[in-house]
């Protein structure tokens, strides 16, 4: 049996196995992971209150009120994003929403031009996530270069993180090899 050490919050970049990644993390380190973006105010606050460590995620993308209280309330606290090749994460989007485009008449090329979209696959709203680690910003402005050296200093100073090259890895043996660092043994 096994329990986390310290809190894990997971930085969820949408289109990139998160859901996938986190839900295997949980099973591995015997946690339920705590979507705190989609519970009420008040199971927030009572789950943030509650000393016991968690595995905590959400899309950083909104929500900053409930991304502050987090990142204040544990600083102990270890950062995970799972990272995904862009284009492979822009066309996963696509055939995603491929229903709703078809019956639009749209196809992937004339995606690119569509807002919202442009500023969530085009200008690469991974950057910006691991960049801003959950603080306010407008994430319809284009990522720039300070984003994008700021969120390297940021992976290599706060985060433990994946990149998907390919899909067809199984997330299992990611997670794995994550829950291997994350967890204690309670028997030694």
């Amino acid at each position: 049996m096994h329990s986390i050490r310290n809190d894990i919050i997971f930085f969820h970049i949408p289109k990139a196995a998160g859901t996938s990644f986190y839900r295997r993390l949980g099973k591995e380190l015997g946690a339920t992971p705590v979507l705190f973006r989609h519970v009420e105010e008040d199971a927030f606050l009572d789950r943030l209150a509650d000393p016991a460590p968690a595995l905590w995620t959400a899309h950083p993308s909104g929500g900053f009120d409930r991304w502050k209280k987090l990142l204040e309330s544990r600083p102990e606290a270890r950062f995970v994003t799972y990272l995904r090749e862009p284009v492979d994460r822009y066309v996963s989007e696509y055939f995603y929403k491929e229903t709703e485009y078809r019956e639009m008449g749209i196809a992937i090329e004339d995606t690119l031009d569509l807002d919202p979209l442009r500023h969530l696959l085009v200008d690469n709203l991974q950057t910006k996530i691991v960049a801003s680690m959950g603080q306010p910003r407008d994430y319809a402005a284009p990522a720039t270069q300070a984003d994008l050296d700021q969120a390297k200093a940021n992976l290599l100073r706060h985060f433990s993180f994946g990149w998907w090259k390919s899909m067809k890895k199984p997330t299992h043996a990611s997670c794995s090899h994550w829950a291997v660092r994350f967890i204690r043994s309670r028997s030694g």
